[in-house]
């Protein structure tokens, strides 16, 4: 009886191990699962494509999402120049004659508003540069032609942060802060631009 009383025991304690070192296992396995979706939620440059189902034309875009859900997008429409898109999260909203002031890295402020189109409308030649809704402002970021120069979409490319200053009414001001250091290629794809090119001017 002893031989088989220490076989079982050894059964037991052998299979208390392998159970034990499975557990550990799994632990380890699900650690690098929460690692792999902490990096991809992680903010990145999202290239976004679809189908008009009135034209059947191919759209493309790039959009990045910050940690506070507000959303940055990228555009290049008919008219050949390239739009950007701040979409404020939740219940935040813009000041009704409100400015966009945008500073990538530590290059020197930009500032985006309505006063080219007011400009371009009095001289009878409008140029559309600007769309206000409350939580959504469209504004004319680049005019799109390499040959003139690639503008804010150079500094956008190679950037870490950008910050945007709004403001929800006259006397306050707030800043919204996106890390667009990944996926620049994105920005490209939505465009149809190469990068090189604009480095040659």
């Amino acid at each position: 009886m002893r031989p088989i009383y220490l076989f079982a025991l050894f059964i037991i304690f052998t299979g208390c191990k392998q159970a034990s070192d499975s557990t550990s296992e799994t632990t380890k396995i699900n650690t690098k699962k929460e690692a792999s979706v902490e990096n991809i939620n992680e903010p990145a440059w999202v290239l976004k494509t679809s189908i008009d189902l009135i034209t059947d034309k191919n759209t493309k875009e790039a959009f990045i999402t910050n940690k506070d859900n507000n959303i940055l997008t990228i555009i290049r429409r008919n008219d050949n120049s390239v739009w950007g898109y701040i979409q404020l999260a939740g219940f935040e909203q813009f000041g009704v004659s409100d400015k966009l002031i945008f500073r990538v890295d530590k290059n020197e402020p930009v500032e985006f508003n309505d006063k080219l189109e007011k400009i371009s409308e009095k001289y009878g030649e409008k140029i559309q540069s600007w769309e206000w809704n409350p939580n959504l402002i469209g504004f004319r970021m680049w005019h799109g032609s390499v040959e003139e120069g690639c503008g804010y979409i150079q500094q956008l490319y190679h950037g870490k942060e950008l910050v945007v200053r709004y403001h929800p009414n006259k006397s306050t001001q707030k800043d919204i802060f996106f890390s667009i250091e990944k996926n620049h290629d994105a920005i490209l794809n939505s465009i149809d631009l190469e990068i090189y090119l604009c480095a040659k001017r």
